[in-house]
C-alpha cells in the first residue's frame, strides 16, 4: 500500500490525475492492504485434500499425518493462552506447511481458513506443545536411537540410495550450498538443474 500511496502523492503533486482518478487509485490501494475476510467461510478440512495435495503441501500423506498426531500426543483441541482453539489436524498441518517451505502466514489464509493472528497463535501453541513434550530428545544426544549400531544402519540406508558419502545418516534441511569446484568427484556434486557445483 505504501507504493500505491507514494504513486498517488506523486501523481497528485504533478497534477496528472483528476479527482476521480485519485479516488480510484486510493480505493485500489486500500483493497490491497485489507486482509481477506472470507477465510472464516473455509475452515481447514484435511479430508477435502487428495494424498497428492497432502504430500505437496505437507510432505506427508493423510494416513501419516494422522499417525503423526498420535505419535506427538496432540490433544483433540489445542487451546492457546488467549483461548484461540484449533483441532489437532489443522494445527499440525499448519506446522508442517510452515516447515515445508518458508512462507508468510498471509499466504496460508486460503488453505487454512484462519486470520493471520490466529495462525500465528496456533503455530506457537503447537510448537510449544511439541517442545514441552519432546524437547528433551534434542537437549541430550545420548539417546538409544543414536547408538553407533543405529547410526551405522541409518548411514547404510542412505548409502543404499546412491549417496556419495558412506557415513551420512542425517540431513539438516535440504538447502543447496554452493561450493568450489572439487578436483575429484565433480559429477557427484554438479547439479545440472541449477548448473552449479553444490552440495545438497
Amino acid at each position: 500500500m505504501a507504493e500505491a500511496e507514494e504513486l498517488l502523492y506523486l501523481a497528485a503533486a504533478c497534477e496528472e490525475l483528476d479527482e476521480l482518478e485519485c479516488a480510484v487509485v486510493a480505493v485500489e490501494a486500500a483493497k490491497e492492504s485489507v486482509e481477506p475476510t472470507n477465510y472464516k467461510d473455509r475452515r481447514f478440512d484435511l479430508t477435502q485434500l487428495s494424498n497428492t495435495e497432502c504430500c505437496n503441501y505437507f510432505r506427508f500423506n493423510k494416513a501419516d499425518i494422522y499417525r503423526l498426531e498420535e505419535a506427538l500426543r496432540l490433544p483433540a483441541r489445542l487451546v492457546s493462552p488467549t483461548r484461540v482453539t484449533a483441532d489437532r489436524t489443522a494445527a499440525l498441518c499448519l506446522l508442517l506447511r510452515r516447515l515445508v517451505y518458508p512462507n508468510r502466514l498471509n499466504d496460508l489464509l486460503p488453505l487454512l481458513g484462519r486470520s493471520v493472528s490466529e495462525l500465528s497463535i496456533i503455530f506457537n501453541c503447537i510448537l510449544d506443545h511439541i517442545h514441552d513434550n519432546f524437547g528433551h530428545l534434542l537437549g541430550n544426544l545420548h539417546q538409544p536411537w543414536l547408538s553407533l549400531e543405529k547410526l551405522n544402519t541409518f548411514a547404510q540406508a542412505v548409502a543404499n540410495k546412491g549417496a556419495t558419502l558412506q557415513n551420512c545418516w542425517g540431513f539438516i534441511d535440504g538447502t543447496t550450498m554452493a561450493i568450489s569446484k572439487p578436483k575429484q568427484h565433480q559429477k557427484v556434486v554438479f547439479r545440472q538443474v541449477a548448473t552449479n557445483v553444490s552440495i545438497v
